[in-house]
Formats: structure tokens, C-alpha cells, sequence
């Protein structure tokens, strides 16, 4: 059983009946807490995600859902907390409460939540243990916390914590390196905060609608290779052929999967072969750890 510890497991909530129209499930309950007991008594941890649904599982489910898993804490080491992200490709099904992403006043209610979530897992567990991500913050517009607030958060592929790990690396960072003439692509909600952190480093940001999964998707991760060559189409990249010698297109690494592919299938030589310009997937925006397309 080692090899299946930790599991990921989608939460959502855990009221038995929420759950179920949160997965649109035939039955009238589907429940969460006795399966996380059975994982814990084969020797399994969890790591839990709540997606946040405003007028769903947010308000008081969502206190509720922390406390309940808080409770019952022995299998869940953590807990990441992310908004729903919706695609233009969602079947609009008729008497359906519709489905919609949260306004500002609505991530900030879900931060304080999570804030006081966090306060009493610290009495408790020593840890913050719940933690929202960071595209929370961007949403509320507030300014996300420094790394030493997830020290011990393994829920990095959720979103959570990328940028106090980039905020920390650029302060570390010697002298400012120069990015003259090249260009980094990134998702609408990260557009703000990269454009800050590369700021006076000469470094074009461009700013990627999703046209994948349509423009209520911001997040980097989600970008197809198609996108990143549309715009660069579009606000004048370099014309289609063999890479230059010049010019760098820097790419964030949550795009491609671990054969290197994005979700509509390129790789970083086809993107390179499209926009004519050299391609390196961008590990840290600070250390510009990256390996060179070709």
C-alpha cells in the first residue's frame, strides 16, 4: 500500500447530499468522511482539494467542511482550497443552478475561512494544514503571503504557494538579470504579478487568453501551445519559421505535462517551430532554471 500513500482526493464538501449534486451524482448522497477512515486505517494519507462553488460549498459549508476534516484529521496531512474553474465547453443543463467564478468580496470571505481554519490547526496540529491557493489572493487583490507560510504545504501542483516560492527566489536573486528583447508568456490571472517581478529586467509579458477552454480560465496551466502562438500572432511575435538567434519566448512549466507535451499536444520544438523564436520552459522566474527547446 506504500506505493498508493499520499492519495489525492477530490473533498468538495462533506455534506453527504451536497456532495453528490457538486458531482452531479444520481444518488442522493455521496459521502466523503467514512472513506477517508478506511484509507487511514490501511495506513494511508490523504491530501485533500475543495473546490469552492460560490452559492454551493462556500459561506458556512465550507466551515463546515474544514471543521469536519479537521476532526477527522488522522488521514488528511493537507488540505488546498482552490476556486471552480469553468470552461466554455460546460453543457448547460436546464434547472440547473448556474455555475459561476467568485467576485473579489467572495475570495476574500474564503480567505478569512481559511485564515481562521489555519489558526486552530495550529493549536491543534502544529501546522497550517489548510491552505488556499494562490489564484485566492489574486482574485480578493490582496497581496499573497511569504514563503514562510507553507513550509510544510505539499500542495504545489494545486497552485499554492508558486508565488511566495518566485517572490523569495527574485529577493535572493544577486543582480538583476537582463531578459533584453525576450519575452515571457503566462495565464491572464498571473499577468499583474509577473509583469512585477521582471520589471526593469527589459523582459516583454504578454497576457494569454485561454482559447482552450475559454477566457474564465486564467491559470498558466491550463494554456494550450495554440494559445501562446494566437497571441504572439497577434501582438506581433516573431514570424513563423527556424528558431532566431536571437530572441528567447520563455514558458511556464505547469504547461507541459511530464512528456513535455501542453494539453492540446505541442511540445516545446513545435511552439519554437511556429512563433521562430527560442523556446525554454521557465522553471523560476528568479533562477531562470530552464531547459532550451532544440
Amino acid at each position: 500500500l506504500r506505493g498508493f500513500d499520499p492519495v489525492n482526493v477530490s473533498v468538495h464538501s462533506t455534506d453527504p447530499a451536497l456532495r453528490a449534486r457538486l458531482f452531479g451524482h444520481p444518488s442522493g448522497e455521496l459521502p466523503i468522511l467514512p472513506n477517508l477512515r478506511r484509507l487511514a486505517a490501511a495506513g494511508i494519507s490523504v491530501d485533500a482539494q475543495v473546490v469552492v462553488v460560490p452559492g454551493w460549498n462556500d459561506g458556512n459549508h465550507l466551515r463546515d467542511t474544514l471543521e469536519a476534516l479537521l476532526l477527522d484529521s488522522g488521514p488528511v496531512r493537507s488540505v488546498g482550497v482552490v476556486p471552480v474553474g469553468l470552461t466554455d465547453h460546460r453543457p448547460r443543463r436546464g434547472g440547473e443552478r448556474p455555475l459561476r467564478r467568485p467576485c473579489a468580496t467572495e475570495a476574500r470571505e474564503v480567505l478569512d475561512l481559511v485564515r481562521r481554519a489555519q489558526e486552530r490547526a495550529l493549536d491543534e496540529l502544529s501546522t497550517r494544514w489548510v491552505y488556499a491557493s494562490d489564484e485566492w489572493y489574486l482574485l480578493a487583490g490582496i497581496e499573497p503571503p511569504g514563503s514562510g507560510h507553507y513550509p510544510d504545504c505539499p500542495q504545489r501542483a494545486n497552485g499554492i504557494g508558486l508565488i511566495a516560492a518566485e517572490m523569495e527566489a527574485m529577493h535572493r536573486r544577486e543582480a538583476p538579470v537582463s531578459l533584453e528583447g525576450d519575452t515571457i508568456a503566462t495565464g491572464t490571472m498571473a499577468f499583474p504579478f509577473v509583469s512585477r517581478l521582471v520589471e526593469g529586467t527589459g523582459c516583454r509579458v504578454i497576457r494569454v487568453p485561454n482559447k482552450l477552454f475559454g477566457t474564465m480560465v486564467g491559470v498558466a496551466g491550463l494554456l494550450g501551445g495554440r494559445d501562446i502562438i494566437s497571441r504572439l500572432r497577434e501582438v506581433g511575435g516573431s514570424p513563423r519559421g527556424p528558431a532566431l538567434p536571437g530572441p528567447r519566448l520563455f514558458l511556464p512549466s505547469v504547461m507541459f505535462n511530464r512528456d513535455g507535451l501542453t494539453l492540446d499536444g505541442l511540445d516545446a520544438r513545435a511552439i519554437q517551430s511556429e512563433t521562430g523564436m527560442r523556446v525554454r520552459v521557465l522553471w523560476t522566474l528568479a533562477g531562470l532554471r530552464s531547459r532550451e527547446a532544440g
